[in-house]
């Protein structure tokens, strides 16, 4: 009865060093999402040109994310056609990229807010980390894979008007 004690206990504290762990690594993850809007915070306070500005973030971001490229796009409203009587749409246009093909580019050249990963990161406005296995709806999936790129990142910026 006592070996089954201490084998109860053992496994007891196995448990909790493993919830200190993982609380530890969640901890950690959001430090570092705090840093990246840390820092692309403290960009934009800087720096008055626009372009200037997205750059100094797209490459401070991938230098501290340690990735290869990166993007950024603005929002815009599109515009229907005249025979449409629906109401403007959100969309996302490059503005900026960096280390990414020139033929994906033009494939990007403008992303829906409401597919995909877009969608959530828009809707939630936190930063997403994902493999590309993870990418929905497949065609992303399939362009992601096809650039080369094996994960990848969407981090929102959202500036005050």
């Amino acid at each position: 009865m006592t070996g089954s004690r201490a084998h109860d206990d053992r496994l007891r504290h196995l448990a909790t060093h493993e919830r200190i762990l993982q609380r530890t690594i969640e901890i950690l993850e959001r430090t570092r999402q705090l840093a990246i809007l840390n820092i692309a915070a403290a960009a934009a306070s800087r720096i008055h040109d626009l372009d200037a500005l997205l750059q100094n973030a797209v490459e401070r971001l991938l230098e501290l994310l340690s990735f290869e490229a990166g993007a950024i796009y603005l929002r815009e409203d599109v515009l229907p056609r005249a025979s449409d009587r629906a109401e403007p749409m959100q969309a996302l246009r490059l503005r900026l990229s960096r280390g990414i093909p020139p033929s994906f580019v033009e494939l990007l050249e403008r992303a829906p807010v409401n597919e995909g990963p877009i969608a959530d990161v828009v809707a939630v406005g936190e930063p997403l980390f994902l493999e590309v296995s993870a990418v929905e709806p497949l065609p992303y999936r399939h362009l992601i894979r096809r650039a080369g790129f094996h994960c990848f990142a969407l981090i929102p910026l959202r500036a005050e008007d």
